[in-house]
């Protein structure tokens, strides 16, 4: 297992998950009921995506963000604070974790054996979700828990308007054994695609360099554009003064 600690969001971030498939998008490619291959055109395009991204080494498609994912980006920070005073722990952030092909971006780990899932609801689904647990994101779920190696998850119920609800998922081994089982097959298709571009005459773009970035996640500019930037910042300087 590797932890890449940039901040999620951050263009390192986005980087080092390309061509990488993630928990959260294992339903992209795997059947809930089943917990199989799922053999349609959303398996399809997800494969195609990463399959662009090993290529051109950059995010595709990632520019999608709807009203939604802003506010539980905007809230994730409180739910995580929140959450940290009511049970007196220390929810550590991380960036992307990778492990055997795969990765994820908890919301937080606890401890030694536990995480945190932060979701971010409207106030209808919200308010259903403090009735009843809501098992659409179960995937992603146990495929963090299988990936980092935790015990368990609470699943955090956040509006700001209304109760936060957090309920604990335990790891389920038959489960992530199902995952990882169609983890291989999505990945033998996978890898049959990057070997038909690679006989085309594709090529791959090249891995992903760490120290390319700061520690912000972001694009360390190259020794000339660094000095002018300190040119222009001290002749900024000179001016004000």
């Amino acid at each position: 297992m590797k932890i890449h600690n940039f901040p999620q969001g951050s263009t390192a971030w986005h980087r080092v998950r390309c061509g990488i498939p993630t928990a959260s998008n294992f339903d992209k490619f795997i059947t809930a009921k089943t917990l199989t291959l799922a053999d349609n055109e959303t398996s399809r395009n997800y494969r195609a995506k990463l399959l662009a991204e090993w290529l051109l080494g950059e995010p595709v498609n990632d520019d999608y963000v709807n009203q939604y994912m802003t506010r539980g980006t905007l809230e994730e920070e409180n739910a995580r604070k929140e959450y940290a005073f009511v049970h007196e722990v220390e929810v550590v952030e991380v960036g992307f974790v990778e492990s055997d092909g795969v990765g994820c971006s908890p919301d937080g780990l606890v401890g030694d054996d536990g995480m945190i899932e932060v979701k971010t609801k409207g106030i209808i689904q919200h308010v259903r979700c403090m009735l009843q647990d809501d098992s659409c994101h179960m995937l992603q779920v146990q495929g963090n828990l299988g990936i980092t190696g935790r015990e368990w998850c609470d699943r955090i119920y956040y509006n700001p308007r209304l109760r936060t609800v957090t309920r604990r998922i335990e790891r389920d081994d038959k489960m992530i054994v199902k995952i990882n089982d169609a983890v291989v097959e999505f990945w033998r298709y996978s890898a049959a695609d990057r070997v038909a571009c690679l006989a085309a005459g594709d090529k791959p773009a090249p891995p992903f360099d760490a120290s390319h970035y700061d520690e912000y996640g972001e694009p360390i500019p190259p020794a000339d554009d660094a000095e002018r930037l300190q040119a222009k910042f001290n002749r900024k300087e000179s001016v004000t003064a």
